[in-house]
């Protein structure tokens, strides 16, 4: 029996969404938040910078779905 003719597909059927979800951030909604001094044993974390607009709007979105507006 031949080697290749039992060979089982490893990839799923589904087809691959392309874009999905890709917003590009407006670099005037970023608030970037710098260090002023370096302090011995603290670790630098990757995500220094913040989205007040995107915050304010999921707040919002949070108020009306409880208040049911």
């Amino acid at each position: 029996m031949p080697r290749g003719k039992n060979k089982k597909k490893r990839f799923s059927k589904r087809p691959v969404r392309s874009n999905e979800k890709t917003r590009e951030v407006n670099p005037f909604e970023l608030k970037v938040n710098r260090q002023k001094h370096e302090v011995l044993g603290r670790k630098v974390s990757k995500t220094d910078k913040g989205m007040p607009g995107m915050s304010r709007s999921k707040a919002i979105r949070k108020v009306q779905r409880l208040l049911y507006i």
